[in-house]
């Protein structure tokens, strides 16, 4: 087995407005965020959201130190109640709209009570994170966006010598950096 050099933090979380320079190493983090922000620049809502759930899931796996199937869920919901300030009972809609996109492309979601959850995704700069209309959860692409690179920045400086640390490391070596071409 070969030995992996630990990844180097900064870069990792390396800005997004900084202009890759192809061939080379990235931050998968940093790549889903470039995406995220076209997106965004774009006016395309839908595939941001999907991105930044995409990019929670990662440093879901980072913040838990593991990535098995069975406990998507719980590390999910662990970052985000460790990391997205604050939020109290958002947690479950941002967990049910990443269900919503990844499970059913559909906007709809039910949890394993029963309880349906129906999404709209929208982007206008400005706008709460959540609003309820006509019985669907109306999702700000902007908001979820902002929330979700605070979270960004809390985890970082949540990262030490300790055990978080050994975490993240422990996920670094599958899911920190790809190469492009």
């Amino acid at each position: 087995m070969s030995e992996t050099k630990p990844p180097d933090k900064p870069l990792f979380f390396e800005d997004p407005n900084i202009e890759p320079k192809l061939p080379g190493e990235f931050s998968v983090l940093y790549l889903l965020r470039r995406d995220i922000q076209a997106c965004l620049d774009n006016e395309t809502p839908w595939p941001a959201a999907m991105m930044i759930m995409a990019g929670i899931d990662l440093l879901a796996k980072f913040h838990a130190g593991e990535d098995s199937v069975g406990n998507i869920g719980k590390r999910f919901h662990s970052y985000v109640s460790d990391h997205f300030k604050p939020l109290d009972d958002d947690s479950e809609l941002i967990y049910q709209l990443r269900n919503s996109l990844f499970q059913s492309f559909g906007l709809r979601s039910t949890d394993k009570k029963g309880h349906v959850f129906k999404f709209s995704v929208t982007a206008v700069p400005g706008t709460t994170l959540f609003q309820k209309r006509d019985g669907r959860h109306v999702i700000d692409a902007y908001a979820l966006n902002k929330a979700f690179e605070e979270s960004i920045r809390n985890f970082r400086e949540t990262l030490t010598e300790t055990i978080p640390l050994e975490r993240f490391l422990a996920m670094a070596p599958e899911y920190a950096f790809i190469y492009i071409a």
